[in-house]
């Protein structure tokens, strides 16, 4: 799945760069971001005695890659965005884990402006694979909305809160993040993001699975001005 929601959300921004002006597209930005990655995961219920159950519990390191792209106009629609997120990391014992997540946003409050406020809503699909040959994989969907803050000029702060469906785990997710600007529109970026999904095995017993989840990113954003 991952080989062809990746190459088609490149192929998507590539279209939107290249749209003709007929088509009043007017692109905003493109973001590219890379940030160290710190995955928590604790894994906790009756329903760790289930043959299908996985125990992610354990710390792993990786490394996030991020792709925006905010469009003011592209035909009829207006304050869109594409965004897409990919997590490879690994366990201390080498087991691996990786999390793929491609969305469609709205922005509607506008962007930018000392002392303003921005949000934004996003429509995002999810993959979340557990093993190097793919032992275990869930796709769904999440709703997401953030609130960003600018505190001066170069600083700007964000608060976020959604909910996530990998079609069974299912629950919800907050994300804090901030970014400080330097030259050349690069930014220093930080994010803390947690979520707890649950998972029933047997809705006419109490074998459950929860899956509490902690990411801390640290890493660097370019910021690339178009038209």
């Amino acid at each position: 799945m991952r080989r062809i929601i990746l190459p088609g959300l490149v192929a998507a921004v590539t279209g939107a760069a290249t749209a003709p002006a007929a088509a009043e597209t007017s692109i905003v930005y493109t973001t590219v971001g890379v940030s160290y990655a710190q995955l928590d995961y604790e894994t906790s219920g009756s329903g760790l005695d289930q043959p299908e159950a996985i125990d992610l519990s354990g710390d792993a390191d990786g490394v996030t890659v991020d792709l925006s792209l905010a469009v003011r106009k592209f035909g009829p629609l207006e304050g869109v965005f594409i965004a897409g997120r990919y997590t490879d990391g690994e366990y201390d014992e080498g087991v691996g884990v990786s999390a793929t997540r491609v969305g469609l946003g709205k922005y509607f409050i506008g962007e930018g402006g000392v002392g303003r406020l921005s949000f934004n809503g996003r429509l995002n699909y999810e993959e979340f694979t557990f093993g190097d040959n793919d032992e275990s994989t869930e796709d769904g969907y999440s709703i997401t909305g953030e609130l960003r803050g600018y505190i001066d000029e170069y600083w700007e702060i964000g608060v976020g809160a959604g909910w996530v469906d990998l079609g069974e785990p299912q629950g919800f997710r907050v994300t804090i993040s901030t970014a400080i600007e330097l030259p050349l529109q690069f930014f220093l970026t930080a994010e803390w993001e947690t979520q707890s999904l649950n998972q029933d095995f047997d809705r006419r017993t109490s074998d459950d699975l929860q899956n509490d989840q902690s990411n801390i990113r640290v890493g660097l954003r370019k910021d690339f001005n178009l038209f």
